[in-house]
């Protein structure tokens, strides 16, 4: 039985103050709109495509089915209706419209980080110089990192803050029919277990159900991998829950997101939602994961494109 929330006391939280770090100068003054390249966290200056897609998944080239049909949207509304709190959303077409039309779009072979980045890897990119410790005012005031869970997603870093982490990994962000690729696999799979409609089982969204014992013990994240279903076709951990994702894709000038965290509600968790933030904006239920593709290697080659999705 799932266990209400409402109940129980307020989670006490181990309080833990990280290190904090100076940040690497060069690189700040790099952090220019065109996001120019940092030197990777590799000994080899060279290093191998091996080396750089340890602990992550390929996906391999060929058709992606993306997007939502009519069918697609009027199931959303019904998966937003069957919430218990459903009197208070409109739950209607429209609130899911910007996904459509559904769609295939041919793309080439890349990699994708197998887990969600977690706070113990971002740790290290901190230790050398280049990236910033998350937020900490506000809602970001107990955030993974401050709470030094270390196999837990870190939180509350923005666009540039996560790009920043890729780049000095040798990768970079996914764009959002990459991600929506890897999450949905060939078949366009609604969620990436399937066709059955989420439950705590399936997904990591404690505030939405309450699940496991996580949401008293650490609040609204797990350590990544926590939920065994919740597997994309190519085997990608934690796609519908923990934390939302960044991409490298905008909508309407803002930065696309892809996944669920804590409040998501099951409409939400579907590998077609997305969510348009500012590139500045950090949120406790936001994270990511990096992306790669062995061509960008080749002399002369430009990362994949940012995918603006104005026609949605």
């Amino acid at each position: 039985m799932v266990a209400s929330l409402a109940c129980q006391p307020r989670p006490e939280f181990p309080r833990e103050t990280p290190p904090q770090y100076t940040r690497n100068q060069a690189f700040a003054d790099s952090l220019g709109p065109d996001l120019e390249p940092v030197e990777p966290y590799f000994e080899d200056a060279t290093p191998t495509p091996e080396l750089r897609t340890s602990e992550m998944i390929e996906v391999p080239a060929g058709m992606a089915v993306l997007g939502s049909t009519s069918e697609d949207l009027d199931h959303a509304v019904e998966l937003c209706r069957a919430e218990s709190d459903s009197a208070i959303y409109t739950c209607d077409t429209q609130d899911f419209e910007r996904e459509s039309p559904r769609r295939e779009v041919d793309l080439e072979a890349f990699w994708i980080d197998t887990s969600e980045v977690t706070v113990q890897d971002y740790q290290q990119c901190i230790e050398a110089g280049i990236c910033t410790p998350p937020n900490a005012s506000g809602v970001c005031k107990e955030n993974t990192y401050i709470r030094a869970l270390s196999t837990h997603p870190v939180n509350c870093v923005d666009w540039r803050e996560a790009s920043a982490y890729c780049r000095w990994r040798g990768k970079r962000l996914p764009n959002a029919d990459e991600w929506e690729k890897a999450a949905r696999g060939t078949e366009g799979e609604t969620f990436p277990w399937g066709e059955e409609a989420p439950t705590c089982e399936h997904a990591y969204t404690p505030y939405r159900g309450g699940c496991g014992d996580w949401a008293t013990l650490d609040g609204g994240t797990a350590p990544v991998g926590s939920v065994p279903l919740d597997r994309s076709p190519y085997g990608v951990k934690d796609m519908a829950g923990n934390v939302g994702e960044w991409t490298s894709s905008e909508y309407h000038g803002f930065r696309i997101t892809k996944g669920g965290g804590a409040y998501s509600r099951s409409s939400n968790l579907r590998c077609a939602a997305f969510s348009a933030v500012s590139d500045d904006d950090v949120e406790i239920f936001v994270g990511f994961r990096c992306a790669y593709s062995e061509e960008e290697d080749e002399p002369g080659a430009a990362e994949p494109p940012q995918i603006e999705f104005d026609a949605l």
